[in-house]
C-alpha cells in the first residue's frame, strides 16, 4: 500500500528479507504468489519508496522508524533480483520452523483467542520470524 512516499509492506517485503510464503501451508505455490506481487507490485514503485515492513529482525532503535528506500533493498537483497523458478527454489532451500507462538497469534488475529496486554506486548516483541532465512 502506497501513500505518498511510503510503502506499508506488512509481511511481504521487509528490511532484511521478504516475507514466509509457507506459514499458509502451501510453500512452492505461495513462493510464486509473493515473486508476483514483488515484481508486478511492489518492485514497480519509485526506487525513493520507503519501505515501512510489518516486523524487523534487527534490534530495535525506539523513536526510530524501521525503514529502507526501495532502491536500497533492490540492491541489497539478492532475493529481488532472482527469476521466479530460482526464488521459488531459494525459499524452499530458506524456510525456517513455524515459530513457537504462530499457532497463538493465528487465533488472536482470527478473534477466537484473548490476551492480555503483557501477552501481546510479548509476542509483539519477539524477533521477526515472518522472513524466509
Amino acid at each position: 500500500y502506497l501513500l505518498g512516499e511510503f510503502a506499508f509492506t506488512g509481511d511481504t517485503l521487509f528490511i532484511e528479507s521478504v516475507g514466509r510464503p509457507d506459514l499458509g501451508q502451501d510453500a512452492e505455490k505461495n513462493a510464486e504468489a509473493l515473486w508476483e506481487t514483488l515484481h508486478k507490485k511492489l518492485l514497480l514503485m519509485p526506487d525513493s519508496a520507503k519501505i515501512l515492513p510489518a516486523h524487523y529482525g534487527g534490534e530495535i532503535k525506539h523513536g526510530m522508524p524501521v525503514a529502507a528506500a526501495l532502491g536500497e533493498l533492490k540492491r541489497s537483497l539478492a532475493a529481488l533480483s532472482m527469476q521466479k523458478q530460482e526464488f521459488i527454489r531459494w525459499v524452499a532451500r530458506n524456510v525456517q520452523p513455524k515459530p513457537s507462538n504462530f499457532e497463538a497469534i493465528k487465533e488472536f488475529n482470527k478473534g477466537l483467542a484473548e490476551l492480555e496486554a503483557e501477552e501481546l506486548r510479548e509476542l509483539e516483541a519477539g524477533p521477526n520470524r515472518c522472513a524466509v532465512g
